[in-house]
């Protein structure tokens, strides 16, 4: 359960501690350490460290004397003993200063940016690990499970019934349960989700994730919501190749969320660069409005040049994949090819098997320093005999990774060493049957530098394949889309995957 409060027209809603305030670090009042050590309050502070799937943490970082005795809203996270707000029925409370209150997924949520936690002089020593597990567990965003006047919970009760630390009246209880622990997870999971109401809110959103720092681009990539996927996923490609925003926009590129998205990137005197089919009127008001550089890649080729213009000596590889999704999913392999290309600084081109040759064969006049194709596919379309032509055909070498659905491929992908090394990795996870949600996460997966996954819902999920990549590979990373593709509980079993606890 979460942390309730009702926001300005009396709408339910969540208290959540914010990604930017996230690990906590806690300042102790000098009276409190010299009462009960620092060891044990460091001991107490970090007992929800570990927790699997959730990435709260807190650290305690030192010791003040500045005798406060109240909270106080001053920027510093500080352990006091409270002399005002303790009442008769507390041991210590939680104050959580908000900094601002926005809707999410239709539910308030109130951001947490500073906390205070007031110890009462009537706190025992040997239950501060007890009460602090409690108070902590609020500063995280859990609420109480029962009032005391229910009475959940008592030793009396015995064995046969849940210890839960977040009834009101648990103290005595010893260690969380699973449930408390996946409360935990959901409110603050190790693969956090990056959303939006559509597709082009949703590549916002990761716009806002991947470059959180606002005015500092110097170029950004602005690519028409509606351009064809071979194009869409080029400029993926690019993007991440020179680490620089990739949004989509509508036809008039200064408004809506895409607009918005790009007038916080934008740094004083910044290049646009228009890729595809945007109007003229697009680029006069960048230029004349905006006092903006606009520069124009209008297709797939000169998307390709620009790759290839990145290297003093042009691109080796050219990595090729095909617009097909395996049975049973949506999810294109050319979408789940963009890390790849990224991490070879190589071009993406999509292709048929019957249109294989002829699409090499084009970006080969282009781009002649090419001596390596990397074919990555899930169908298994392509023979070994198509294969052997290719190289005849071309003289190039092919490297072809192939792989019987979509979840296989992108794992192999992430095990492409020259790529992704062999150490942990942040990967993006988004829904198999979302191509729309695939093509933003593609663009935090490029940004990121991390390998996108694509991930079959139901009650199997997690995919065994997946939720042991992520145990052996995993330190984080992301879910695209929104609750109705990959809900709650399942970015929960997720988010233990990757601490081992499925």
């Amino acid at each position: 359960m979460t942390l309730p409060f009702l926001d300005e027209v009396g709408r339910p809603g969540t208290w959540v501690l914010a990604e930017r305030a996230k690990p906590l670090t806690m300042t102790v009042e000098r009276e409190v350490a010299d009462r009960f050590g620092l060891d044990a309050l460091a001991r107490s502070l970090e007992q929800w460290n570990d927790t699997p799937g959730s990435s709260f943490s807190v650290a305690l970082t030192g010791i003040v004397d500045d005798g406060v005795d109240r909270k106080l809203r001053d920027g510093v996270n500080r352990v006091f003993i409270d002399r005002r707000g303790c009442g008769e029925r507390f041991l210590a409370r939680a104050h959580l200063h908000t900094a601002e209150v926005e809707i999410r997924e239709a539910r308030p949520v109130a951001w947490v940016t500073e906390v205070d936690i007031g110890v009462c002089e009537r706190l025992p020593a040997e239950l501060l690990d007890a009460v602090m597990r409690h108070e902590v567990a609020h500063v995280a965003g859990l609420g109480h499970q029962c009032e005391p006047a229910e009475e959940c919970w008592t030793p009396q009760m015995g064995s046969g019934h849940r210890c839960r630390v977040m009834a009101t009246a648990a103290y005595p209880c010893q260690r969380p349960e699973v449930e408390d622990e996946e409360a935990l997870a959901h409110v603050h999971p190790r693969l956090p989700r990056v959303s939006g109401a559509d597709p082009v809110r949703t590549v916002t959103a990761v716009s806002s994730v991947a470059f959180p720092t606002a005015g500092t681009a110097s170029r950004v990539l602005v690519t028409a919501a509606d351009a064809p996927l071979s194009l869409r996923v080029a400029a993926s490609v690019l993007a991440g190749i020179e680490g620089v925003p990739h949004i989509v926009a509508g036809d008039d590129c200064t408004q809506g969320p895409g607009g918005a998205e790009l007038n916080r990137l934008a740094a004083i005197d910044a290049t646009v660069v228009l890729v595809g089919d945007l109007p003229g009127s697009c680029a006069d008001e960048l230029t004349l409005g905006w006092q903006l550089h606009v520069e124009r890649l209008e297709d797939v080729a000169a998307v390709t040049r620009a790759v290839a213009d990145l290297d003093e000596d042009g691109p080796t590889r050219l990595v090729v994949a095909p617009a097909t999704a395996p049975d049973g999913a949506d999810v294109p392999d050319v979408t789940l090819a963009v890390p790849a290309a990224v991490g070879l600084r190589a071009p993406l081109v999509v292709a048929g098997d019957d249109d294989l040759r002829a699409v090499v064969r084009d970006v080969l006049r282009d781009v002649p320093s090419i001596t390596v194709v990397v074919l990555l596919e899930s169908g298994r379309a392509v023979t070994p005999a198509r294969v052997a032509s290719l190289e005849d055909d071309t003289g190039l070498r092919v490297r072809h990774i192939a792989a019987s659905d979509g979840a296989e491929l992108a794992l192999k992908i992430a095990h492409m060493r020259d790529v992704f090394g062999h150490g942990e990795l942040a990967p993006v996870l988004v829904a198999a049957d979302r191509p729309t949600d695939a093509l933003a996460a593609a663009d935090l997966a490029a940004a990121t530098g991390a390998p996108l996954v694509p991930v079959f819902s139901g009650p199997a999920s997690p995919d065994v394949r997946v939720a042991g990549f992520l145990d052996d590979r995993a330190g984080g990373g992301y879910v695209v889309g929104p609750v109705s593709a990959i809900d709650s509980a399942l970015q929960v079993r997720l988010s233990r995957a990757v601490d081992g606890a499925r």
